[in-house]
């Protein structure tokens, strides 16, 4: 009997030293990764395309990161004779590293990461290691302090023989991100104009409208933030000469911060304070008002390594009427082009009840027609598509996606 447990005993352990003899299976989950570069410059694991016959499972995330840059997160996860042995590796990329620069880093961090896998195998035998010492890096002098600006336009234009149809639009913003602080500015600014050429009908007419916001947002828990925004705006086709508003704010997400590479789902709820001016009467016989709301947010984000997709859904009503209300969806795809340069797509729908800056009286010809001013609906939709071009501080690592910055 012992005899026979021996054998046992002894095969068993021939078949395990057999098994982690042969090159450890891995499975990368990255859809965008240079695979092929990878493959060549680590020839030392066999790669597999079917995750459950792995021995070693390595996933790729990807966050922005407050200088413009990215955070890569490189997750092990150990399965058979690896089992629960499990690692985690991050690097940071500058927003003008090159997508070479980046996939020899990628390289650089996977190689560290399986080497713990590796040193538990009769492979380790093989394992060189070599240590590249260079000069201590000198203190990099940050001549933006960690402020990023961005800067951009969309432009639209429509037209036939007789009618032409323009649009053209364009922003600044300036942000710094610290792990306890956001500071956000932003002006957008936009200009339209149609005009009618008709033999028995001429017609032109134009809009415009500006806004700015200054925002404050503070790390509070690794779930909790608030917030606290200052602005104003006017436009034309909104029969608003001047609107004010003050906005404080509490942000919940379902998960920490510290995994929002991964995923974010983020509750916000407000309270606004705002002060409207009217260029005309409303139809509630105001030229002027003091009001405030109430507002809540659910956001969701995917954040890559080629760009940024935002789903979010929101809601609010005025506290004097709850019937005056609204209900917005919105998504957003920014794709990353070359160094700083990126493709925007914006796309949303609203469901709206609460058009206090109607103008009072009846709606002219000219206008139902060429839509010079806010008419009464119960529903909008809108999209646009753009570029945008980031520069400033390239040396800030903070991750901080508060509030969706």
């Amino acid at each position: 009997m012992r005899r026979t447990i021996l054998i046992i005993l002894l095969t068993a352990l021939f078949v395990i030293k057999a098994e982690i003899n042969e090159k450890p299976k891995v499975f990368i989950d990255c859809s965008s990764c240079d695979l092929d570069f990878i493959r060549t410059e680590i020839s030392f694991v066999d790669y597999v395309i079917e995750r459950q016959v792995s021995d070693i499972f390595v996933m790729l995330k990807t966050q922005s990161n407050g200088g413009g840059g990215s955070e890569y997160t490189l997750e092990f996860a150990g399965r058979n004779h690896f089992e629960n042995k499990n690692d985690t590796l991050k690097f940071t990329a500058k927003q003008d590293d090159s997508s070479d620069i980046i996939r020899k880093n990628m390289v650089k961090y996977i190689k560290i990461g399986l080497a713990y896998y590796i040193s538990r195998t009769d492979m380790a035998d093989n394992i060189e290691i070599t240590y590249s010492e260079k000069e201590a890096k000198k203190e990099v002098k940050d001549d933006w302090d960690s402020w990023v600006f961005s800067i951009g336009g969309n432009g639209y234009f429509n037209g036939e023989k007789s009618y032409r149809d323009q649009s053209i639009s364009g922003y600044f913003t300036s942000r710094r991100i610290t792990e306890e602080w956001i500071f956000d500015s932003s002006y957008y600014a936009s200009f339209s104009e149609r005009r009618y050429d008709y033999p028995d009908y001429k017609y032109f007419t134009s809009s415009e409208s500006h806004s700015v916001d200054l925002s404050a947002v503070k790390s509070m828990t690794a779930h909790w933030s608030s917030g606290l925004s200052l602005g104003g705006s006017s436009s034309t086709y909104s029969n608003k000469e001047l609107s004010i508003y003050l906005y404080p704010r509490i942000e919940y997400n379902i998960f920490p911060y510290s995994e929002a590479n991964t995923r974010e789902l983020r509750f916000i709820y407000g309270i606004v304070g705002v002060y409207y001016k009217y260029y005309k009467t409303t139809i509630y016989d105001k030229n002027e008002e003091y009001l405030s709301k109430q507002s809540l947010e659910i956001a969701y984000e995917i954040k890559k390594e080629w760009g940024n997709i935002i789903l979010t859904l929101s809601g609010s009503s005025y506290f004097h009427d709850f019937e005056k209300n609204r209900f917005d969806a919105y998504s957003y795809i920014s794709v990353r082009v070359i160094k700083g340069l990126s493709f925007n797509v914006n796309a949303g729908f609203t469901m709206l009840h609460d058009q206090l800056s109607l103008i009072k009286g009846d709606v002219s010809e000219d206008d139902l027609i060429l839509r010079r001013k806010e008419m009464e609906t119960s529903y909008s939709y809108w999209s646009s598509v753009g570029l945008s071009y980031t520069f400033g501080s390239i040396y800030n690592n903070v991750v901080n996606p508060r509030f969706g910055y």
